[in-house]
């Protein structure tokens, strides 16, 4: 699987920001994927303290896009697994979002 056999689009995005980021502060910056549906995936994202204060949050959902045609079309066989592998926790979620946190 090249690369360029994976394409999608960032469908929504979120962020929320709890508390306003000084320079010159040392950050802990998370991003998961949390869920994968059929032709989407959720991804959070976090960024802390270097005390784990929570500072920004957000979640964006991709989706899968044959970019010819302009029609969603389901994640690759080759690409869940290879997410899965990386997410170890994420086989036992919910195929739909199911919002839980980054967890930095």
């Amino acid at each position: 699987m090249a690369q360029s056999d994976v394409d999608y689009t960032l469908a929504e995005i979120n962020v929320r920001y709890h508390q306003r980021i000084q320079f010159p502060a040392r950050l802990e910056v998370g991003a998961r994927v949390s869920s994968i549906g059929r032709k989407h995936f959720v991804m959070e994202y976090q960024v802390a303290s270097s005390e784990g204060e929570v500072l920004v949050s957000g979640e964006s959902t991709q989706v899968m896009l044959d970019y010819d045609s302009g029609a969603t079309v389901p994640i690759l066989q080759e690409v869940r697994p290879a997410i899965e592998a990386w997410e170890p926790g994420l086989k036992g979620l919910p195929r739909e979002h199911h919002g839980t946190s980054c967890g930095l």
